[in-house]
């Protein structure tokens, strides 16, 4: 899809009302940026199955690291984008799901990523999903314009693990 910034803004919008429109879609915020919670979009088995893919693969990477040792109190990640993975359904599903929901072909949908928190990690600065204008990437793959968070568990409300959105 083409356009300038403009257009690609206004569609990601549509996207961003038409996802809080449905029955299990809330807005959360519209300002500054547009934040929207969607309930079930994966079930508790494929949320499973990610997670003991990732274990299973031994996937998990220090989300930031200070040359080859991971920064105490950082989450952990594991990328769920090669061949295989492509064709696994939980992901097929995620991907479609997003796709549909932004009006974009699902060559254009990130391979997901799961992102661990233990106990006491945190990220310490708020930080934005965009990629810095001076990245090269952009060249093939543009600017990411939207951020999809899926949780994968639901957490009793005494153990943390919330995401904090400060707007």
């Amino acid at each position: 899809r083409g356009g300038g910034a403009l257009e690609v803004a206004v569609e990601a919008w549509n996207s961003v009302a038409r996802l809080a429109s449905l029955p299990e879609g809330q807005l959360v915020s519209g300002a500054p940026v547009p934040i929207v919670a969607v309930e079930e979009v994966v079930t508790e088995e494929e949320a499973q199955g990610l997670i003991d893919l990732a274990d299973k693969e031994k996937l998990w990477q220090p989300s930031v690291r200070i040359g080859k040792k991971p920064v105490s109190g950082r989450p952990w990640s594991a990328l769920l984008g090669n061949s295989s993975h492509r064709t696994h359904p939980a992901i097929v599903n995620i991907r479609l799901w997003v796709a549909d929901a932004f009006d974009v072909p699902v060559s254009q949908v990130e391979a997901v990523r799961l992102v661990r928190w233990m106990v006491g990690e945190a990220t310490p600065t708020p930080h934005a999903d965009t990629r810095p204008a001076g990245d090269t990437s952009m060249w093939a793959r543009g600017q990411r314009i939207a951020t999809v968070l899926i949780n994968l568990k639901t957490l009793p409300d005494e153990a943390g693990g919330d995401t904090v959105f400060q707007i």
